[in-house]
């Protein structure tokens, strides 16, 4: 590409202002409108400037370097007469796009669907009309956050004469090449358009979740249920059926996207038909088979209530079965104009992992989405995304309570759930080889949320998973084992993480044993203070043990095959009653008399572990704190080694351990008061 000197000495002096202005002032479109207005400057963007690699970012290795190095930058005051240059003329309409010698036709797909309601266009651009300083802002959800995109009004042209190469409008409107602009500035570099797709595009004009299906026998619900809801749908054609020449006899382009309009399900002479409308974005090439245009399986009744016309305008009108045929994937962007937006940015340290509390104000639809960096944009080679599990659980007077969870490999992954108003805690975690991970937390949905991190509840895994597991209702029972009131619970969810979750409701006295080998655990890790592949717990009356373990890595199989023992274990009164009549027994003494108080502690070895029994029969209150060393056994109903007894008259306590190995060792450090 060529550029005079004098062209230079301008864009360099315009570089150097536009530098100088970054640095004196905030990178605010108004304030830096106004600095130039004072000034008498023409903007030039110094992070896009009006170079080659603007356009394509590695020059000496692109098929691009030769057909575009005739290009020209103008400004769009040059292109344009200034007394005939608007951002917008006489509305916003789909048929005012242009495609040109860029490659971006998903991108221009997207456009096309937004300018279906005029104001998902003008609110991306924060300066609403054309200006001679050449200063423009819009603003993108890019990586999950809304942001202000400075640029410039240099635009590619094929020549010193003549107007934009890539994109424009039909008339003099400059919003189709300035957002083209924008999202090349945030992908890099115009060459990397080319690259891009619609889902990530929709995401970031947009904010709302957005997904690509491959069509199957769901995707006419997809269709009917975006056609009810407003949302965006796209579609691509493909080579489902059809050559690329026979695509082309249709009327149709390969590896083209089609925004879907609407759908419709028609009476016909021949039955119930199922309709789907489709806009072409270059505003011309239609269907021309079944239910095209001049179709003859029109009836004025239908053209009318379907509003179908002879305009060779690109929207067109085909069966869904034709549509299934010729059709590869179905895009649905589920935008909803009244929903708000709210986002945090995050920092996960290596191996390990956030938590965010997200206060909701209003019931209401919520997308939850955890968000990172695009990379067509990225400039590290070889970046890939991550891969990220989210659970999300409410704050409840229970504790909390699990809601859903999600997990994968993409650039955005969320969630919907119908929330109602109160605070969540979600937990993040990215598999990540890097010492810091960036990324964004953000919701959409019927108000705006807020957010707060905090460190992790303690034992938030454990909770959550004990709720869900009671949520869930899948329970198998131990009643052949004489526990008909013992219950387990098992699941592996999709963010990766499984349990088995034992619950004794037992009123009877009765404890279970159960010892689980795990013949096949591939691809599943145990968590602490389990491993080994096996588990071994005592449940007693009363109490409940949850098991946890995760998927190790995320883009394999797992697969679980056990060997399991359970059996019904002593009744511990009979044990207190052998601690009683066969154990050992202290006293504890009154610190400041020496004496024998009526405070009593038996202790019982027996086949099946021991027993710390505590009875106190005196009138003073105990304080004591039992720190136990031990091998081959299991503390019984505590997270700690470290016991604290309280007991006041006429009290009694319990510290049991079971044996899970044949041999086994204890030993006990005891501190205490007496009040």
């Amino acid at each position: 590409m060529e550029i005079s000197e004098q062209e230079l000495g301008e864009i360099g002096r315009s570089l150097f202002v536009s530098s100088l202005l970054a640095t004196l002032t905030p990178t605010n479109f108004e304030d830096s409108s106004r600095w130039l207005e004072i000034n008498n400057e023409k903007f030039v963007d110094h992070d896009f400037p009006p170079t080659q690699f603007s356009l394509i970012k590695d020059p000496k290795n692109s098929p691009r370097t030769k057909p575009w190095s005739r290009f020209v930058w103008r400004r769009a005051t040059e292109v344009y007469p200034e007394n005939e240059l608007a951002l917008f003329l006489d509305g916003v309409y789909p048929d005012d796009i242009r495609q040109g010698a860029l490659g971006d036709c998903y991108f221009l797909c997207v456009l096309s669907c937004l300018a279906e309601k005029a104001d998902r266009i003008t609110k991306l651009f924060i300066s609403k009309n054309a200006h001679k300083n050449g200063l423009y802002a819009v603003q993108f959800c890019v990586d999950g956050e809304w942001k202000e995109i400075e640029i410039d009004d240099y635009l590619p042209c094929g020549s010193a004469t003549s107007g934009p190469c890539f994109s424009k409008a039909s008339g003099n409107e400059l919003w189709v090449p300035l957002l083209e602009k924008a999202w090349a500035k945030v992908l890099g570099s115009y060459e990397r358009v080319e690259s891009g797709n619609s889902v990530d595009a929709f995401r970031d004009l947009t904010g709302a979740p957005t997904q690509q299906y491959k069509l199957d026998e769901t995707s006419w619900d997809k269709i009917s249920e975006g056609t009810e809801k407003g949302f965006i749908m796209c579609a691509q054609a493909g080579s489902t059926k059809a050559s690329q020449r026979l695509l082309e006899s249709m009327g149709l382009v390969g590896a083209h996207a089609y925004a879907i309009i609407q759908s419709a399900e028609v009476e016909t002479a021949d039955g119930k038909v199922k309709l789907v409308e489709l806009r072409n974005p270059w505003s011309t090439l239609e269907w021309k088979g079944d239910w095209s245009d001049h179709s003859d399986k029109w009836t004025p009744e239908l053209r009318s209530a379907l509003h179908v016309t002879d305009e060779d305008d690109g929207t067109f009108w085909m069966s869904y079965e034709d549509f299934m045929d010729y059709f590869s994937n179905l895009l649905v962007c589920r935008i909803n104009d009244d929903y708000a937006y709210s986002s945090i940015k995050l920092k996960q340290h290596k191996n390990a992992h956030n938590v965010v509390r997200i206060a909701v104000p209003q019931d209401g639809t919520y997308y939850l989405s955890a968000n990172q960096k695009d990379k067509t944009s990225s400039s590290h080679a070889g970046y890939e995304y991550s891969y990220g599990r989210v659970i999300i659980s409410r704050e409840t007077d229970e504790g909390l309570q699990y809601v859903g969870g999600f997990a994968g490999a993409d650039r955005n992954l969320w969630y919907e759930a119908n929330l109602q108003a109160g605070n969540y805690q979600v937990h993040v975690e990215y598999n990540t080889t890097a010492e810091a991970k960036r990324y964004v937390l953000s919701t959409y949905g019927t108000s705006a949320t807020t957010f707060e991190e905090i460190p992790e509840t303690e034992g938030f895994l454990e909770q959550v998973l004990k709720s869900r597991a009671l949520l869930a209702n899948k329970a198998t029972s131990y009643a052949e084992q004489g526990l008909p009131d013992c219950t387990k619970y098992h699941e592996i969810l999709p963010e990766g993480y499984g349990y088995y979750f034992i619950k004794n409701l037992s009123t009877d006295g009765s404890a279970l044993q159960e010892t689980c080998y795990f013949k096949s655990f591939k691809n599943l890790e145990l968590h602490p203070p389990y491993g080994d592949a096996k588990y071994q717990v005592i449940v007693g009356p009363g109490q409940e043990v949850i098991i946890v373990f995760h998927q190790v890595n995320p883009e394999k199989k797992c697969s679980i095959s056990t060997s399991v023992t359970s059996e019904k274990v002593t009744d511990k009164r009979t044990i207190h009653e052998r601690a009683k009549s066969t154990g050992a027994v202290v006293k504890r003494k009154d610190p400041n008399t020496n004496k024998d108080l009526d405070i009593f502690v038996y202790t019982l070895k027996h086949e099946e572990g021991v027993v710390y029994l505590y009875e106190n029969k005196s009138n003073k209150m105990l304080n004591e704190t039992v720190v136990l060393t031990y091998k081959g056994l299991q503390l019984i109903g505590h997270d700690s080694d470290r016991v604290v007894v309280r007991l006041g008259p006429g009290e009694s306590y319990t510290i049991e351990l079971r044996a899970v190995e044949p041999k086994w060792t204890i030993n006990a450090a005891v501190s205490y008061t007496i009040s």
